[in-house]
């Protein structure tokens, strides 16, 4: 432990008359001073415990005041020690054991579970309805049991926090650009309440189908001041999707990065209140039930977000997963910017009605050696409603949405694996579309294969008012798409597509390409696609040099029809 004590005295009377209003006739004796202490260490079986406070200077009367409050000097925390002060030769590091933008921090801690007043962030992802992440200052109390499951998940976990952080939430979407640099919307982050992913949507339906967590230092570097994020490797506007047609010049999934932190408007004062928690339970080894909650209070807006869900497992292949939640008031909105965060669109900031709304989703996972006792293949089916008013982070729904859909991957033969996929949406007065998708691949030899798909999809809009740019109708597609791979430092692909069948303004999508993959050296890699069509011309091209562990040059370049 380390401790500080300082106290000044003055004494008035001792000082010389001055004229005007320096005249200090009328002032008593003070005392100023500044209490600090710093402590960590173990204690009793498995007990830790971690305090640090520090009054700061100011007279001794309000040295044991206000202990819960922020620091105003707390922006000088944000600044980059990279860009602002000088690098010692010793090329050591600086860990913050006690993060806390308050007079006073306080961990006690038994294994995994812990009581927390300090800086914390808070992940309730267990239910998608109900994302929950925040960086906080405030109360924070985690249980999590030693018993676990024999999949190895703790069977008991709860977690809670309560927060007046004075500092509002902000969400915001980048849609991938090829490139690695994206300006936040604001600048004067609290520091440590970001949370970056990246999100993988389904290019028919826009469901989330994938998550990455990027780690701070490993996969990313953000200026607190600046709002600026710098991605270790560049991030693409589409991932592939394993599917064979393209429905556009480049066809894939879409890439979002996923943005959130805290920050204070302005230089008032906010007035916030944040609780909530998570709780989930494994009654058994196979059936879990779990609930979320969170309530937040700003400038006397409320909105609160309710969920549980229930899991039911025979295996990590094969499961039953329900989903349900209830919002009220607007939850969550989000910036949404296309180009880097050069511009940005509000998404969620209700120009729709903002009743109290319900959301439920329901996931099937099964594994044919699970239910047949032979076989490898795997069938995955969703099923998703969302109503008008629905708000949650990533889900504001201005009309009642239903989604629904299914995924079957199976190895025919050891050489013919088969990939079906549909996925179907409706909105109430709006656009319905259905997507469906049949892939075969047959490997030839040790080197070659051949790939043959096709693709029927579906568009239809009731909206009462249809924009003239929106396309209506059926289309049937069918591909033919043969591969070298001489698992060496390359490989390419031939691909021809045609349209079979066309109905109401739906145009044509005959398309022809060729494309690879070269890792010129251990250095230097390039890989592309050029393909032309009734939708116009697309190419893409990716090159990148690794020019030491530090440092990586790069450069992404992306024609489509759109």
């Amino acid at each position: 432990g380390i401790a500080d004590l300082t106290l000044s005295a003055d004494l008035a009377g001792d000082r010389p008359k001055v004229l005007g209003g320096n005249n200090g006739s009328d002032t008593n004796a003070f005392a100023n001073g500044r209490l600090a202490f710093y402590t960590t260490g173990k204690f009793g079986e498995d007990w830790k415990l971690t305090a640090t406070a520090d009054t700061r200077e100011g007279p001794v009367e309000d040295l044991f005041t206000n202990f819960l409050d922020k620091s105003p000097q707390s922006l000088f925390r944000r600044l980059d020690p990279d860009y602002y002060y000088p690098t010692f030769g010793d090329d050591s590091s600086i860990e913050e054991t006690a993060p806390t933008l308050g007079k006073f921090y306080v961990k006690l801690s038994k294994r995994d579970s812990h009581l927390l007043w300090g800086n914390f962030t808070v992940r309730y992802r267990d239910n998608e309805l109900a994302l929950v992440e925040r960086g906080l200052y405030g109360g924070n109390a985690r249980y999590r049991s030693d018993a676990t499951t024999r999949f190895g998940e703790r069977r008991f976990v709860v977690d809670g926090f309560a927060a007046d952080p004075g500092t509002i939430p902000s969400r915001e979407d980048f849609r991938g650009t090829g490139g690695s640099v994206y300006f936040l919307k604001r600048q004067d982050l609290l520091v440590g309440s970001e949370r970056l992913r990246v999100e993988v949507r389904d290019k028919a339906t826009g469901i989330v189908s994938e998550v990455i967590t990027l780690q701070p230092q490993l996969d990313y570097d953000i200026d607190y001041i600046q709002g600026r994020v710098l991605l270790s490797e560049p991030l693409s506007a589409i991932v592939g999707d394993d599917l064979l047609v393209r429905n556009d010049g480049l066809s894939g999934n879409e890439a979002w990065l996923v943005v959130q932190y805290e920050y204070t408007p302005g230089f008032d004062s906010v007035n916030t209140l944040n609780v909530g928690g998570q709780a989930h339970a494994w009654i058994t080894d196979f059936l879990k039930i779990g609930a979320t909650a969170s309530h937040n209070q700003n400038e006397g807006v409320d909105s609160s977000l309710y969920a549980a869900d229930l899991t039911l497992r025979k295996s990590p292949r094969s499961w039953i997963k329900l989903q349900a939640a209830r919002s009220e008031g607007v939850v969550s909105t989000a910036e949404v910017s296309g180009d880097g965060g050069y511009t940005f669109t509000s998404i969620g900031d209700p120009g729709f009605r903002v009743d109290d709304a319900y959301a439920y989703r329901a996931d099937v996972a099964i594994g044919f050696a699970d239910l047949l006792g032979f076989g490898r293949g795997e069938l995955n089916l969703y099923g998703q409603r969302r109503e008008a008013g629905y708000t949650a982070p990533g889900l504001a729904t201005p009309r009642d949405v239903d989604q629904y859909g299914a995924l079957l991957r199976m190895p025919v033969l050891d050489t013919v694996h088969v990939t079906a996929k549909g996925d179907r949406t409706v909105e109430d007065r709006g656009l319905t579309t259905l997507a469906a998708e049949l892939d075969v691949e047959w490997s030839i030899g040790e080197f070659w294969s051949v790939d043959v798909g096709a693709r029927h999809d579906e568009r239809e809009d009731d909206s009462p008012v249809v924009v003239a740019t929106q396309e209506e109708g059926d289309r049937t597609d069918a591909v033919v798409q043969i591969e070298f791979d001489p698992k060496a430092r390359w490989r390419t692909w031939i691909f021809g597509q045609g349209t079979l069948r066309a109905t109401g303004d739906r145009p044509d999508n005959h398309r022809g390409g060729v494309g690879g993959e070269l890792r010129v050296n251990d250095r230097i890699s390039v890989d592309g696609e050029v393909s032309h069509g009734d939708l116009g011309p697309a190419a893409k091209v990716g090159t990148a040099y690794q020019h030491s562990e530090r440092t990586n040059l790069y450069m992404n370049y992306a024609l489509d029809n759109e």
